[in-house]
């Protein structure tokens, strides 16, 4: 039997770049996370549950929307956040209509109304680095 020769290694290592890399310009996806997080950390600041004003032992504190994240008018608006939870969370997450009912009753129809409004505006154009600026200054106001 003929024995075979070892391959040579003929690619060369890859030259690590000495230059720093450009800071790249976040984009809309990552600043709607990064708005998503503040907005939680803001509305679970008050650390109890705004439906029944309890904190049960071992129970984490959840940030809500009013009206549905998928409405971009008021998806980052702290009007339209409110700390429940995880019981109530749930609760209300398959119930709609005593949601609706509690958010006339928390607001007040006037309000409610005008978050409505707010909420069924096509908003395609918002200015995601104001908001998350805006989000991170009230948690900085709000955590010293």
């Amino acid at each position: 039997m003929k024995r075979r020769k070892p391959l040579k290694r003929s690619v060369k290592p890859i030259a690590r770049r000495t230059r720093p890399r450009k800071q790249r310009k976040a984009t809309r996806a990552a600043l709607g996370r990064l708005a998503d997080k503040l907005w939680s950390q803001l509305v679970r600041l008050k650390g109890e549950c705004d439906a029944c004003g309890g904190r049960p032992p071992g129970i984490v504190i959840q940030g809500a929307h009013g009206f549905s994240r998928r409405y971009r008018g008021t998806r980052w608006n702290l009007m339209n956040g409110f700390a429940l939870c995880s019981g109530d969370h749930v609760r209300f997450t398959h119930d709609p209509i005593s949601w609706d009912d509690y958010l006339r009753a928390a607001w007040g129809e006037s309000v409610y109304q005008e978050m409505r409004q707010l909420a069924l505006k096509t908003s395609r154009d918002l200015d995601m680095p104001a908001i998350v600026a805006k989000l991170r200054a009230e948690l900085e106001a709000r955590t010293r």
